[in-house]
Formats: structure tokens, sequence, C-alpha cells
């Protein structure tokens, strides 16, 4: 492996790692507040990822989001198998804006949802 190659597979170890190390000063916040998370299901609700409840979920929201989500998964000993399949934000954040709003993040949610169904029908 190249020394680039290993620079840039450290830097985004790295990266998740204080990712999680942030996150994890603010557990609790955006977890298990909505419908989603509750009951088995483990699709999230909108009013779990808007952190500070603007109506809009930043790029940031998002990420941090996935990172608590990620790293309560794994100290629950949970298989983190379809972690490097998530979608990328700018495709929810289909008009652009650099926010997801509450239609765009359903939109995606159904698309998301008949994708699953799709595959287990196969």
């Amino acid at each position: 492996m190249s020394k680039l190659r290993k620079g840039i597979s450290s830097g985004l170890i790295g990266l998740v790692a204080v990712s999680f190390m942030a996150l994890s000063v603010q557990a609790g916040q955006g977890m298990g507040q909505g419908k989603g998370m509750q009951g088995g299901r483990n699709m999230p609700t909108f009013s779990d990822i808007d952190a500070d409840a603007d109506g809009k979920v930043s790029e940031l929201e998002l990420n941090q989001f996935r990172a608590e989500r990620m790293s309560k998964m794994a100290a629950e000993g949970r298989q983190l198998k379809h972690a490097g399949d998530m979608p990328m934000f700018a495709d929810i954040d289909t008009d652009g804006d650099g926010f997801i709003n509450e239609q765009e993040f359903t939109a995606h949610q159904a698309e998301h949802r008949a994708e699953r169904q799709k595959q287990r029908n196969r």
C-alpha cells in the first residue's frame, strides 16, 4: 500500500474515531425521540436527526446522528454491515439548498423502504 493511500486510510479512520468521541459528549440528543426509533423499528424519524429542532437537518447534524447511532450499535455489539451503504447528504438534499427538509427526508425514506422490500422479494 502506498504512503498516500495509508495516509488517507489513517486519516479517515481518525476522522471517524474523533466523530465518535465528540458525539459521546452529546449522548442522548436526538436518539429515541421519534416513533421510528421505538418499538423495534430501526429507521429514524426526521425529529430524531434534527437535533436543534429548527425544521431542517444540516450535513453536520446528519453526520453527528449517524456517528452517534453507529457508536451506540457498536457498543451494543450489533453488526454495522450496511454502514458503507449510507447515502451521501447530497443524495437526500434534492433541492441542493444545503439542508434536508422533512419532505426530502420522507421521500428518501420511502425510496429506501421500497428498495429494501424489493431486495427481500428477490
